[in-house]
C-alpha cells in the first residue's frame, strides 16, 4: 500500500475523489496487493457511503439472498457460489439498482434471522 502511495496511484485525494467511478475506484483498490474485491466493496460501502456496490464475495450477502429469494446455487448443499453463480446473483440484485448496497445490508438481515 505504501509503495502505492509513494508513486502517486493511491493517495488520499484518491480515494476520496467523487469523480472516481464506482468500478475506478475498485480497479485502483484491487491493484493493491492484499486488498481484494471483498475489502475493496467494504471500503466504497461503509467508507465511502457509496448507494449501488453489490459485494458478491460476501457469504452473508450470498447466504441472505439464497434464503430470500429460495434459490439454490453450484456449492456444496446448495450454497451460493460467488463464481458459478454469478448469473444468478446478478439477476437477484438487479430490481436493487442502484441501491444494491442497500440490498446487501438487508440480505445480512436475512442470513442472520434464524425463522427467516
Amino acid at each position: 500500500l505504501a509503495a502505492h502511495y509513494e508513486r502517486g496511484d493511491l493517495s488520499d485525494a484518491v480515494l476520496l475523489d467523487p469523480s472516481l467511478s464506482a468500478a475506478e475506484l475498485y480497479a485502483k483498490l484491487t491493484a493493491v496487493k492484499g486488498i481484494g474485491p471483498w475489502s475493496a466493496h467494504m471500503y466504497q460501502m461503509f467508507g465511502l457511503l457509496q448507494p449501488d456496490i453489490f459485494p458478491t464475495g460476501d457469504l452473508g450477502v450470498r447466504n441472505g439472498i439464497k434464503e430470500a429469494f429460495g434459490l439454490r446455487g453450484a456449492g456444496k448443499n446448495g450454497a451460493l457460489d460467488e463464481k458459478r453463480d454469478k448469473e444468478k446473483l446478478e439477476a437477484a440484485m438487479a430490481p436493487f439498482a442502484p441501491y444494491r448496497s442497500l440490498a446487501a445490508w438487508y440480505m445480512w438481515r436475512c442470513a442472520d434471522t434464524p425463522s427467516f
